[in-house]
C-alpha cells in the first residue's frame, strides 16, 4: 500500500513538473509574443490614425494653394530680386500724374544690405531698487604704436537689401497726401519714414522719404540703383 501510494505520489509530482515545465518552455514565451504582438498592433494603428489626420491637413492645404500661390506672386512683385528701379520711378510718375501733382525730384540712393533696427534698452521703473552691477575692470589703453581693436557693426539681415529714395512733390494739401498714401498703396512696398510738408500762396510742397527692398536669390546681385 505505501509503495503504490509512493508511486502515484511520483507519477502525480512528475506530471505536475512536466506542466511547469511545458508553460516555461512553450505556453510562456508564446503569451509573450502574442502580448509583444498587440503592442507593436496598438503602436502601428496609433502612427495610422495620425498619419490619417496628417493627410487630411495636407489635403486641405491644397486645396488652398492656389489662393497661396497668388499671395506669394504678390510679395515675390513687392520685393523683387533686383532695384529695378526704372520701373519703380514710371510708377512713381504715373501716381503723380493720376493725382494731377507736380514732380519736382526723385533721388535715388545706393543699394545696401539692410541692417534690423536694434531694441532700445526700456528706461528704469521710478522708484525701483537699482542693481549694483558687478565692477567690471576697465580696459587697458592701448600701447603705443598699436591700434585698438576695431568694433564689429551689427550683422545685415541675410540676403535684403535696401534702397532709400526721396522724393518731392508739389500741388494741394489734398493731392500731395492721396500721393503719399497712393506710393504706400501700390504693388511695389515703399515705407514712406519721413513727410515733410510746406506752403506757399497755397501750394503745398511735400518731402517724402522711404526705403524699398530687393530680396534677390543666392545666385543674383542686386544692380546698383540708377
Amino acid at each position: 500500500m505505501n509503495r503504490d501510494r509512493i508511486l502515484t505520489l511520483a507519477i502525480v509530482g512528475a506530471i505536475a513538473v512536466v506542466g511547469i515545465l511545458g508553460w516555461i518552455v512553450g505556453v510562456s514565451p508564446i503569451l509573450s509574443q502574442v502580448s509583444a504582438a498587440e503592442e507593436q498592433r496598438s503602436s502601428v494603428a496609433s502612427v495610422n490614425d495620425l498619419n490619417a489626420i496628417k493627410l487630411v491637413a495636407l489635403k486641405k492645404q491644397f486645396e488652398n494653394i492656389g489662393e497661396t500661390q497668388a499671395k506669394l506672386d504678390t510679395l515675390r512683385g513687392s520685393i523683387p530680386t533686383d532695384a529695378d528701379m526704372p520701373t519703380f520711378l514710371r510708377t512713381i510718375k504715373e501716381y503723380g500724374d493720376a493725382q494731377g501733382i507736380t514732380l519736382k525730384s526723385v533721388e535715388v540712393s545706393g543699394v545696401s544690405a539692410y541692417v534690423a533696427p536694434v531694441a532700445a534698452t526700456p528706461p528704469a521703473t521710478p522708484g525701483a531698487t537699482a542693481t549694483t552691477p558687478t565692477p567690471t575692470p576697465s580696459p587697458s589703453a592701448p600701447a603705443a604704436g598699436t591700434t585698438a581693436p576695431a568694433v564689429t557693426p551689427a550683422s545685415p539681415t541675410s540676403g535684403l537689401y535696401v534702397v532709400p529714395i526721396k522724393v518731392s512733390v508739389s500741388g494741394t494739401y489734398e493731392q500731395v497726401m492721396a500721393f503719399a498714401g497712393a506710393i504706400q498703396a501700390g504693388p511695389r512696398l515703399f515705407l514712406v519714414n519721413t513727410l515733410a510738408l510746406s506752403s506757399v500762396s497755397g501750394v503745398f510742397t511735400g518731402d517724402l522719404g522711404g526705403n524699398v527692398y530687393a530680396l534677390p536669390t543666392p545666385a543674383a546681385a542686386v544692380a546698383p540703383a540708377k
